[in-house]
């Protein structure tokens, strides 16, 4: 015997939900990531397997006439068979295969193509100079200053055709400048420096010694502390001081040899009388150097260049990290200085430790490599202690200073290790404590996680180089792995690894050497 039917109940399925926009989507960071004819794009990949991810690929900023390609189930991309010295615009949609269903696009990525030995040849910048009304030149020859002016109405109209067109870096040709032309200064709106910002858009002075990339943002977070932000208008200066305004300091140093010419870049804000030095940058303007000399011949030396800075407090060079860039297609190297600070830079072979007491520590090439490529701001003074027990603090320094971390006066960088899983909350409330090796390899895999935007997986074995593996906490088991497997401690002689034990200052710069040479900054 059944009972009765029960009243009828209407049920409506919910709709499927398309998956999130992609995260992390950009120009691939490596130096090969834009050629001639190819541009390699990145994103981080999510952990579904009904995810694909399709590149949409334009020449204008609407996508108009654009392409799509089925990238598939991968974290990166190349396009290839691209126009020289050309714009492209992308952006990135994932999609379910399950669903069929495609989620909003990124926000677009504007990269250019590099420039052909066509292009090279013609010895003009075709699409991007800066001509017509909008720039004014003044040389004044009693003080070899060449003036270029973009203000007042010039900038308004400059930056209307900025808002119409597609042109992303544009060119201030000063390769005509006087051969007498020792200091060239750039006065320029403030307003275009905003209209930058938003467009995300850069000016290249270019002059017959170099070239100078205004970035957009250059500017950025610094208008508020100098009180500029009070001012409705004002002109940014930037003077470019070339080789032959006077005798290079490389002359005295025996530890360094000049390369190329020094330049010596200046900066401030001007109103009237008014004049405020700058004294960084919100963003690195770049210094770049160009070379057609022949491959080989460059090769020879390329390891051994870098980029130095002069120290007026020391009276002596310093060295930075330099970029270099080869496009076979051109045969043009480009040799590329990241300019955080103004000062007076050069090419030069550098000879000398960046600290006075690591001559002698087994750690001395790593520690030049770490600090050739990122300044080590928790250290003041010259020395670096590399036989020293090592900190959780001290790690977490190091780990930021590689990471470029702003440490700024609020103190929170141990926080801000916390917040970005690079220590634990016990690490946090006793940062004073030893850093074991077995912390020191986790908190490497994390920085590379960070830095590759791809997690730090091991790969299935049971051979390791260390003896007693089955030593290692298991809450950092996976992350130590990885760390091995990709040679954080190929500096280590001994078979056992030692997991628990507090590591020294040298040791763990070795370590973060690798990991920044697994990035490709090294």
């Amino acid at each position: 015997i059944s009972s009765d039917w029960s009243d009828s109940l209407a049920v409506r399925t919910l709709p499927y939900i398309p998956p999130e926009t992609p995260k992390g989507f950009g120009v691939k960071n490596t130096a090969d990531a834009i050629t001639m004819d190819s541009i390699a794009y990145e994103w981080i990949a999510e952990d579904n397997p009904n995810i694909e991810y399709i590149l949409e690929l334009s020449e204008n900023p609407d996508y108009e006439d654009s392409i799509e390609i089925n990238a598939g189930k991968v974290s990166e991309y190349r396009v290839s068979g691209l126009r020289s010295n050309f714009r492209y615009y992308a952006r990135l949609y994932a999609y379910d295969t399950k669903k069929e269903l495609r989620s909003e696009p990124t926000q677009s990525v504007i990269a250019r193509t590099m420039r052909s030995r066509a292009d090279y040849d013609s010895d003009e910048y075709v699409e991007d100079v800066i001509k017509g009304d909008y720039i004014v030149k003044e040389y004044i020859k009693k003080d070899d200053l060449l003036n270029v002016y973009i203000q007042g109405v010039n900038a308004d109209r400059f930056i209307e055709d900025m808002k119409n067109d597609n042109i992303v870096d544009y060119v201030i040709d000063l390769l005509d400048a006087p051969k007498s032309t020792k200091h060239i200064r750039l006065v320029i709106s403030n307003r275009i420096f905003v209209a930058m910002e938003q467009l995300k858009e850069n000016i290249i002075a270019v002059y017959p010694e170099n070239k100078l990339t205004l970035t957009y943002g250059l500017f950025r977070n610094v208008d508020t502390a100098s009180g500029l932000n009070e001012l409705n208008d004002f002109d940014y200066e930037i003077i470019i001081s070339l080789s032959n305004s006077s005798k290079a300091h490389i002359e005295y140093d025996k530890y360094v040899k000049l390369k190329s010419g020094s330049t010596r870049i200046k900066a401030g804000a001007v109103k009237g009388q008014l004049y405020i030095p700058y004294y960084s940058f919100g963003r690195p303007a770049k210094l770049i150097y160009e070379s057609s000399e022949a491959y080989t011949i460059v090769q020879e030396y390329q390891d051994d260049l870098t980029a130095v800075i002069y120290d007026q407090s020391l009276g002596r060079w310093e060295k930075i990290r330099l970029k270099t860039s080869y496009e076979p297609n051109s045969d043009l190297w480009q040799f590329i200085v990241d300019i955080y600070t103004p000062g007076e830079y050069a090419l030069a072979f550098y000879s000398r430790d960046v600290f006075d007491d690591i001559s002698s520590s087994r750690y001395q090439e790593q520690i030049n490599n770490v600090a050739s490529v990122h300044v080590l701001k928790s250290i003041s003074g010259g020395m670096f202690y590399p036989g020293k027990e090592l900190s959780i603090d001290e790690a977490v320094k190091f780990a930021l200073d590689v990471m470029d971390y702003d440490y700024g006066f609020d103190g929170q960088y141990l926080r801000a290790a916390y917040r970005s899983g690079i220590i634990n909350m016990d690490d946090m409330e006793n940062p004073y404590q030893g850093c074991t090796r077995e912390k020191a390899l986790a908190m490497a895999a994390r920085i590379y996680e960070l830095k590759a935007r791809d997690k730090a997986l091991p790969e299935p074995t049971e051979v390791y180089p260390f003896k007693d593996m089955d030593r290692v906490s298991p809450s950092m088991l996976e992350k130590v792995q990885f760390a091995i497997q990709n040679g954080f401690m190929s500096d280590r002689y001994s078979d056992m690894l030692n997991p628990d034990e507090i590591i020294l200052r040298g040791e763990f710069i070795g370590i973060l050497e690798k990991v920044l040479m697994l990035v490709g900054e090294i």
